[in-house]
Order: C-alpha cells, then sequence, then structure tokens
C-alpha cells in the first residue's frame, strides 16, 4: 500500500497527511475532535519578562543565601564564591602559608572571633569592593556586620592587622611567638 494512502485515526479517514490549516494558520477541527493551537513563537515582551524573572529569582537567592561560613580570620565562604575580606590580614590557619604553630593558634583564635561576630551579627552584608580577584581566585569584599566593618573590628580586637592587599605579608610569628612567650 502506498504512504500517502487513506490514514485512519480514531475512525476519521483522511486521505491527505498534511494537517488543514485556515487563515489563522491554526489546524482547523476535524470531525469528532477538538480544535488545536499551534504553537506561536514568543514576542520580545515575553523575552523581557522572562528575563526579568531570572534577574529577580537571583537577587531572591542572593538575598537569602545562608551567613558567610569562616574559613579563616580574613576568608569567608558564600555560596558559591570565596571572598578575601578588604583592608585587613589575619594570621594563618594551615600550613605551609603558616610558618609557626603561634601563627596556627593565633589563626584559629582569629576565625573563631569573626565567626562569633557573623554569629551575633543581625544583619550581614557582604559587599564586592573590586571586580578582581585575588592569586586564589577569591573575590576582594567587604563584609558589614550590622552596619560595621568586620576589618575594623577584628584589627581593633588584635585578631588582624591592616593590610592594602599589596606588599609582602605579615610576619605573624615575629609577634605573636614572643608575646605567648612573655605571657607564660
Amino acid at each position: 500500500m502506498p504512504r500517502d494512502a487513506i490514514v485512519r485515526e480514531q475512525g476519521v479517514a483522511s486521505s491527505n497527511l498534511a494537517a488543514p490549516t485556515n487563515a489563522n494558520n491554526s489546524l482547523t477541527e476535524r470531525p469528532g475532535r477538538r480544535a488545536q493551537e499551534m504553537p506561536r513563537k514568543l514576542g520580545k515582551g515575553s523575552a523581557v519578562l522572562t528575563a526579568i524573572a531570572v534577574l529577580l529569582a537571583l537577587a531572591l537567592v542572593v538575598m537569602l543565601a545562608p551567613r558567610p561560613v569562616v574559613v579563616d580570620g580574613d576568608t569567608v565562604d558564600r555560596w558559591p564564591w570565596r571572598h578575601r575580606l578588604a583592608g585587613l590580614d589575619a594570621p594563618e590557619t594551615k600550613r605551609p602559608r603558616a610558618r609557626c604553630a603561634a601563627e596556627i593558634e593565633a589563626g584559629r583564635r582569629a576565625a573563631q572571633r569573626l565567626a562569633a561576630l557573623i554569629a551575633d551579627a543581625r544583619r550581614v552584608e557582604l559587599v564586592r569592593t573590586s571586580w578582581r580577584r585575588d592569586p586564589w581566585g577569591r573575590w576582594i569584599s567587604r563584609l558589614e556586620l550590622d552596619g560595621r566593618d568586620a576589618a575594623t573590628i577584628m584589627i581593633t580586637e588584635g585578631h588582624a592587622v591592616p593590610y592594602s592587599g599589596r606588599g609582602a605579608r605579615h610576619d605573624w610569628c615575629s609577634i605573636v611567638a614572643p608575646a605567648e612567650q612573655a605571657a607564660r
């Protein structure tokens, strides 16, 4: 039997394989069937509304994102990015970046204090201060806790030192180790 033979579909015979259309380019009614519309292309207005909806959804995700998670005294994670806090340098918490055991211990205290500051704050705002990243891929950002700069708090309390992001790292072992020995 040839391909263009009569096709029987739910008891309705048709000798034409192409669906009959009317002037609106929508399918016409067949006996025993409901009218069906052909899908239409989205207009510019729909594309703009879709883009706005996607941007609003992204903004909502960022606004409802959980509080930053402390990595060390000057680094926090806030999904999906890692942020280097601008304006301060805190002791390192792990080798090989930490140069001595005293620096590691001071780094742990700094990280614990930063975590406590974040936990106690009612409003936590992480603001990227630069579109550049540091050599480890972290965004340079400012952390505000109830309107106060976390870097200023950490420096004032002695857990960090001012740092512009340029130049050599601070030598924590020369400060922390002698201070701990004097305290003993």
